[in-house]
């Protein structure tokens, strides 16, 4: 059991390095090709369905090898590994980018998420002193991606990475059918 826990970390860990490579790839990506995309809507939906497949294709493939067992433990441990593999990769690859290959990275996110904001607002037809006041805040918000902020992220992606694991664990999990012996 204990060669079988340390066999699904070293699974998990392969997969979480692959999840943070390829996170990596398209955030540099996007980052090179037009520093814009980085604020779309549409690019974190897209790396949610990346970062769920590749949660899912490890958890199948273990359960294959497991002879199409495999326990809610075993699953959640496995998702969570990966993501959390992937997002410690992540957050050291934000911490280089944003501090020190262009700093003045955070600042442009910043302007670029307000007048976003200030367009949707627009076109849902907000008051314009609600407009103000939400836009007003988000200028005094710091968002400059120092050490304990990537710190704190990086916990709250823990969080979040739990609850995701747990679903896929439920969904996937396949324990031995229990039979009767009278």
């Amino acid at each position: 059991m204990e060669n079988q826990s340390k066999a699904n970390i070293e699974h998990a860990l392969k997969w979480g390095l692959i999840l943070g490579m390829v996170n990596i790839a398209i955030y540099l990506l996007c980052y090179v090709i037009d520093k814009n995309i980085l604020t779309q809507w549409w690019l974190g939906v897209g790396t949610l369905v990346i970062n769920i497949t590749l949660m899912i294709i490890p958890v199948t493939t273990k359960r294959k090898e497991l002879g199409g067992l495999i326990s809610f433990k075993d699953a959640f441990i496995i998702c969570f590994v990966v993501l959390a593999g992937g997002a410690l990769l992540q957050s050291v690859f934000n911490y280089v980018l944003y501090n020190l290959i262009d700093p003045s990275l955070s600042n442009f996110i910043k302007e670029k998420t307000i007048e976003t904001t200030a367009n949707m607002m627009e076109k849902f037809g907000a008051p314009q002193e609600q407009i103000d006041k939400t836009l007003s805040d988000m200028q005094n918000q710091d968002m400059s991606q120092n050490p304990a902020r990537i710190g704190q992220q990086y916990l709250v992606m823990l969080l979040i990475n739990a609850v995701i694991s747990s679903i896929i664990a439920a969904i996937f999990k396949k324990n031995p059918k229990v039979t009767d012996f009278e």
